[in-house]
């Protein structure tokens, strides 16, 4: 229930159009079966963005997921979108090599790990990876600042990965000097 009551707290007034890109096709039809209801404008694509892709701009909020290895096509994409102010979210291994192409003071990046080390819990039957958990699952239940539920997730991460004797993920966030004073909590 709570995190239903935290969906209805954003405002879509305003939105005409949401892009999300997936190249699971099943994750797309989950997406597509639990949002389409909710979400004015929403447009779902399978696609390889490495292959040809559907017109971006103008959009009003991309969402593109398992992309990290297309780093420079990406920051490409994202430029394209016509998008002012981005926040960007990577739960991924390695996602910290998205910080220099796109973190910029109108994109703010948060990693799960920085460039050089795997971050945890990418299993076949976890809903969550560590990050993932700790950030959405938890610190933004918790806070409704953005920094701060970086800190508190990039924090319990590390315990995490101290308890079960894992080398270190460094969650990372970088650039948005001009989105964070844009982040306003909404009740």
């Amino acid at each position: 229930m709570r995190r239903r009551q935290r969906f209805r707290s954003i405002s879509w007034d305003g939105v005409e159009r949401v892009v999300g890109i997936d190249i699971n096709p099943a994750y797309v039809e989950a997406v597509r079966s639990r949002f389409r209801s909710r979400i004015p404008g929403l447009e779902l694509y399978v696609a390889d963005i490495q292959c040809a892709l559907p017109e971006l701009a103008p959009v009003d909020l991309l969402f593109a997921a398992l992309i990290f290895e297309y780093v420079d096509v990406v920051a490409v994409m994202l430029t394209r979108t016509g998008i002012r102010y981005k926040v960007i979210i990577i739960s991924a291994c390695y996602s910290g090599v998205f910080i220099p192409p796109i973190a910029d003071a109108d994109t703010l990046v948060v990693t799960a790990a920085d460039a050089n080390h795997s971050s945890f819990g990418c299993e076949d039957k976890a809903k969550w990876t560590y990050f993932g958990d700790a950030f959405f699952n938890t610190a933004l239940r918790q806070t409704s600042n953005l920094k701060e539920a970086f800190l508190l997730a990039r924090s319990l991460v590390s315990k995490r990965e101290l308890r079960q004797g894992f080398e270190p993920s460094h969650s990372q966030m970088a650039g948005g000097g001009n989105v964070e004073p844009l982040l306003v909590a909404r009740r």
